[in-house]
């Protein structure tokens, strides 16, 4: 009975949302121009986030936008209701795109937009069917950010994610390192990948075995000095910033690569992996 009434509530929502509105949904080509003009009518939505408009120019300029039924919604009144940082990414990239639109909305339907939870690229490579999607989104997300000397995590895209695993194989890396070590599995499997990639793969396969193993594999192994350190501040309880983390397990492993010795932890300022650059990945992100 709470199912029909239910039911017959909505559809009753329903008739009365069309009667007071005019309703228009279509598939057409935004300008540029009409982005501006329809940011000019915005004068209440939410704080911009410049690295997700910078995201989405970067696949409009790459030619992969995609349409997937994503809407900007236009009031009945000529008010943006949803849809600036498209709109915005179309401005910035200067190129028109095919989206869909509806306008004529009431007013009032501002407050259900965006209330779902949003797919990450790691939710799509699962629903695809892919071993470890989610393990390979962080991995292709730390290989770009490597590759662009950015310790902090940076702002790829999820089409810019889901590139690189479709263009480089990192189940394997990913099977690895998953439970080689607590909370850096991600940086591991990254630089795994990266020997790999190399054509390093004892090595690689090595690195991850001190990890998991604790048995170093020559005097002052770079890699066990990393492992020891990292576990000696978890006895400590001392919070390891993720940024350092980076850093120290990027920098024991391009001397483990070497088999250099190492006995503290200094760091060098810059961050990188030797032969690992943006063409590397085959994502170029400026910003």
């Amino acid at each position: 009975m709470l199912g029909k009434l239910t039911t017959i509530h909505l559809n009753s929502m329903m008739k009365s949302l069309i009667r007071r509105t005019k309703m228009e949904a279509e598939l057409i080509i935004v300008t540029p121009e009409m982005a501006k003009r329809w940011l000019g009518n915005n004068p209440v939505n939410r704080t911009v986030k410049h690295n997700h408009v910078l995201n989405m120019s970067r696949d409009i300029i790459a030619n992969k936008w995609q349409i997937n039924g994503a809407t900007i919604c236009i009031c009945e009144d000529g008010t943006l209701l949803d849809g600036q940082h498209r709109l915005l990414a179309i401005v910035k990239a200067n190129l028109s795109i095919r989206t869909h639109v509806v306008q004529g909305l009431p007013r009032e339907a501002r407050d259900s937009i965006d209330s779902g939870v949003k797919r990450t690229a790691g939710d799509r490579l699962i629903m695809a069917g892919e071993v470890y999607g989610r393990e390979q989104a962080s991995i292709a997300n730390f290989l770009i950010s490597v590759a662009h000397e950015k310790a902090r995590s940076i702002t790829a895209s999820q089409q810019e994610i889901l590139y690189v695993t479709e263009n480089h194989n990192l189940v394997p890396s990913c099977g690895l390192s998953k439970s080689a070590f607590p909370k850096i599995g991600t940086i591991l499997g990254g630089l795994h990948y990266i020997a790999c990639y190399n054509n390093y793969h004892q090595k690689a396969d090595e690195f991850i075995s001190v990890f998991k193993t604790g048995v170093p594999t020559y005097e002052h192994d770079a890699a066990h000095f990393a492992r020891e350190y990292l576990i000696s501040q978890e006895i400590k309880q001392t919070t390891v910033r993720t940024e350092f983390k980076r850093r120290f397990v990027v920098h024991c492993f391009n001397k483990f690569m070497s088999d250099m010795p190492m006995k503290a932890s200094h760091l060098p300022n810059r961050y990188h992996v030797p032969n690992w650059r943006p063409s590397s990945v085959g994502i170029n992100i400026a910003q």
